[in-house]
């Protein structure tokens, strides 16, 4: 068992509700940041960079760079940059299928190696995004709103 991931995905799937049922712009910003950074973390540990951006989460691909600021995880918001650089003005498009679009059209060079090189950096980086997402949550407990104050403890 490991207190800070049991945290982190505590606080999140606590917090993931309050998304579906509002707007991303109406969560608080930690709530914003834990979000982010929780898909952020499972999608490339699952299937890389290019499930990252694949998936919903790429369509908040720009604020999770800010966020992994905030954690703060400097090594990860760097690998994510580098990534974000791909895509037409380093912006990936929200709509699901216009950002699939911008993947397809991207070379090969990118699509395979840019993001399997940023995939295993961020897997070999000494960075342990559930510590510091856990002392985020606890630095910000009060902020998550759908969170019971026991959980952050």
């Amino acid at each position: 068992m490991n207190p800070d991931y049991d945290l982190v995905i505590d606080t999140y799937t606590q917090t993931r509700p309050r998304y579906q049922g509002v707007d991303f712009d109406k969560l608080t910003e930690p709530e914003r940041v834990l979000f982010c950074t929780w898909q952020f973390v499972c999608e490339v540990n699952n299937g890389g960079f290019y499930q990252f951006f694949l998936n919903p989460s790429g369509e908040f691909a720009v604020e999770t760079a800010e966020a992994l600021d905030k954690i703060p995880m400097p090594a990860a918001a760097a690998l994510l940059r580098r990534a974000l650089a791909a895509f037409p003005n380093g912006t990936p498009a929200k709509d699901d299928d216009a950002r699939y679009d911008q993947l397809e059209a991207l070379p090969t060079k990118v699509r395979e190696d840019l993001f399997d090189e940023l995939t295993r950096t961020f897997s070999d980086s000494a960075e342990q995004p559930y510590a510091l997402q856990a002392e985020y949550v606890r630095r910000n407990q009060k902020e998550f709103l759908g969170v019971s104050a026991k959980s952050a403890e």
